[in-house]
């Protein structure tokens, strides 16, 4: 069973690991100015708020759906999912990952013209907490499996 668990957690967080590195790599790009001139400036905050949701669904549609059958808890709620998470550590605060699903459905369901500077800042704003958490629920989820026999 734990060389199972080890399979599929090694599947989904390389593909989050994947798309982080790509969110990691376009978010300095804008933060220190240094886009690609044959991309516009509303072309690089496209990719950036594209590859911030992929990143936020696979974290909390993939990987923490795993974290929380690991330890026995698979129907949470979102916001029961944030509580528990800040007490296991991973998060500073119930906000920060609220924070950062609300930043994922604006994207996703109100991408209205004049709302797209707010959310290009929502973004590079929740970016660096989104990293963090990834990193550091992976390498929580390690430790659990770990001590699995």
């Amino acid at each position: 069973m734990k060389q199972e668990l080890i399979a599929v957690f090694n599947k989904q967080s390389d593909l989050l690991v994947k798309a982080l590195l790509q969110l990691e790599k376009i978010h300095k790009k804008i933060e220190t100015s240094e886009m690609d001139p044959n991309f516009s400036k509303e072309e690089c905050f496209e990719i950036l708020t594209s590859r911030f949701s992929r990143v936020s669904d696979l974290y909390t549609q993939k990987l923490l759906s795993f974290l929380f059958r690991l330890l026995q808890e698979p129907d949470l709620s979102f916001i029961d999912k944030c509580q528990r998470l800040e007490k296991l550590g991973l998060t500073n605060s119930v906000k920060e990952l609220y924070d950062i699903r609300s930043i994922r459905n604006q994207i996703t369901h109100e991408y209205a013209l004049d709302d797209l500077e707010e959310i290009h800042q929502a973004v590079m704003q929740g970016t660096p907490h989104l990293i963090a958490l990834v990193q550091k629920t992976i390498l929580y989820i390690k430790g659990l499996l770990k001590n699995i026999r």
